[in-house]
């Protein structure tokens, strides 16, 4: 009877399925972007973050940089050579030139012909970061560094933006200097560590002859405040600059607790909102099936029969769509996360008590329904209305 009953009133059964699996998605997603935005600010703050970024240093002033940070007890990360390129040619045919008629472009095709045409910052080391991770092609220490065509790493995703693809031959020039190299490899970049990282890598070998800068981080004590840092900085090296970065983090890290406050409040007012609004559909639709009650009541089936029907209607409506909108839910999360927040440091990690809510959304919505709605109906009709509507 409680199938027949749903079949009967296909458009009220097909509302309160899309309600309760958009309600149950909802309070599942919010719950699971909450726990991975909790994550990656726990993975924020447990790292050892860097204080300063230095630019701009240059290649004789190596030496006596270290030993001034080494003085003043500071710890300096690199410094990682950078040399200015400009990308000529794609497997001997120019890079596509900037349309003048940006009427004809889209806002996608606007800035991939830009970075196409943008200078483009080259590095070269011995071996990757630890967080740094070849997805496709050639291990880097297995890349070519011959003078004739050596390898190249490109950042996966600037490779797909650029149309790019492993075995393509790019060519480049430096102030005027020609240089090819051959795309051996694809690499995951983790951004967020804050260390100099860059689209194009070569291995060591290939550019310590072009003109180049180098760029490092500074790592300072806990006990120590960095605030004259800079002066002594400026007043050593002038050409040197500095950028504060442990104040950006901390931007960056009230950013994180802004988000995951608001992922909390959404997650409250998702829950309220939705059993306000499958009470409503809820309370309806057992008005409807009033006259349907008081008939079987007519024809011998107790109270409790009814109770068992009107619950399992109630019990199968639940279970389905909560489980459906639960997979979604988790299933939007990792599309939002591999998406949109692909570089985070950890990711998408299932979080098993992300249902909860929808869970106990449920659980609460069918005690009321039968607390306050089937009992009602049920036991409390007078004789002379059992055949109402009939």
């Amino acid at each position: 009877l409680a199938s027949k009953n749903m079949t009967r009133f296909k458009t009220e059964t097909l509302i309160s399925l899309m309600v309760l699996v958009l309600l149950s998605s909802m309070l599942t997603l919010i719950p699971q972007l909450n726990h991975i935005m909790v994550e990656e600010l726990s993975e924020l703050s447990r790292g050892k973050t860097p204080h300063f970024f230095l630019i701009d240093i240059q290649k004789d002033q190596i030496a006596d940089l270290k030993k001034f940070c080494e003085e003043n007890n500071i710890q300096l990360a690199g410094p990682s050579p950078m040399v200015k390129a400009k990308l000529r040619t794609l497997n001997g045919r120019p890079f596509e030139q900037y349309s003048v008629n940006k009427k004809s472009k889209t806002r996608e095709a606007e800035r991939d012909a830009f970075l196409r045409n943008r200078p483009v910052n080259l590095s070269y080391k011995q071996k990757l970061y630890k967080d740094e991770k070849i997805v496709k092609g050639v291990p880097f220490e297995k890349m070519s560094s011959e003078e004739q065509l050596p390898g190249i790493s490109l950042e996966k995703r600037y490779a797909k933006r650029l149309k790019i693809k492993i075995g393509d031959e790019l060519g480049m020039s430096i102030l005027g200097l020609p240089l090819k190299g051959k795309v051996e490899s694809f690499r995951k970049v983790n951004w967020a560590n804050l260390k100099p990282n860059f689209f194009i890598l070569f291995k060591k070998g290939v550019l310590e002859s072009y003109p180049q800068t180098f760029l490092a981080t500074t790592f300072h004590p806990k006990d120590k405040r960095p605030d004259g840092f800079q002066m002594k900085l400026l007043d050593k090296f002038p050409n040197i600059s500095s950028i504060n970065l442990k104040r950006n983090i901390e931007k960056t890290r009230s950013i994180f607790n802004d988000i995951v406050l608001s992922f909390r409040t959404m997650t409250f007012v998702c829950l309220f909102v939705g059993i306000f609004v499958i009470w409503t559909i809820f309370q309806n639709q057992v008005e409807q099936r009033i006259p349907d009650y008081n008939l079987l009541k007519t024809l011998g089936f107790s109270p409790n029969h009814l109770k068992k029907i009107g619950m399992a209607e109630i019990g199968l409506l639940i279970a389905f769509a909560g489980l459906f909108g639960i997979f979604v839910g988790y299933f939007l999360s990792y599309a939002l996360v591999s998406i949109f927040f692909e570089n985070m440091n950890k990711g998408w990690s299932f979080y098993p008590w992300a249902f909860l809510p929808a869970l106990l959304s449920k659980s609460l919505i069918a005690f009321l329904v039968y607390r306050f709605l089937f009992k009602k109906v049920i036991e409390e009709k007078a004789p002379n209305e059992l055949l109402k509507g009939y």
